[in-house]
């Protein structure tokens, strides 16, 4: 059974919302990304796990290698913030070659603070086809913003 949005018309809004906020903060999100991408170059150290982030990359099988690849080369797809953690967020996406011509997308949430911008913290990371109706446009851009399925 194919799992689908089960609120199209009010994803379809809270998306658009949603998208025409990135726009406002992606530019900044990526420079801060590739900002960080040669800090990690110079301080392997400036990467580290949640719990969360931990629990989870066994979980959905991701190597700590394959984790720092994504962050190292991957881009900013949406910037956001933690309410829990009071941190600004950033969804990175990245393809993972597993093989001659086949690619995993990945996603990596990772958090940081404005006080301390050179380590960030791994806050979770999936792979985007878990929830596939919920991206468009190649895993980039969300599309659904609901949690009943079908």
């Amino acid at each position: 059974m194919r799992v689908t949005c089960s609120c199209p018309e009010l994803c379809a809004q809270k998306a658009k919302n949603h998208n025409e906020h990135q726009e406002k903060f992606l530019s900044d999100a990526q420079d801060r990304l590739e900002k960080f991408q040669a800090v990690l170059k110079q301080n392997v150290n400036a990467l580290i796990k949640s719990r969360h982030g931990d629990r989870r990359q066994f979980e959905r099988s991701f190597s700590i290698s394959e984790i720092r690849e994504a962050v190292e080369n991957g881009w900013a797809i949406e910037s956001g913030y933690n309410k829990e953690t009071k941190e600004r967020t950033i969804l990175i996406m990245y393809n993972l070659k597993v093989g001659p011509k086949t690619f995993r997308p990945m996603h990596v949430v990772c958090g940081f603070s404005d006080k301390n911008p050179d380590i960030w913290t791994i806050v979770t990371e999936y792979d985007p086809r878990s929830h596939e109706y919920k991206w468009a446009n190649g895993y980039m851009r969300r599309n659904c913003f609901c949690d009943a399925r079908d």
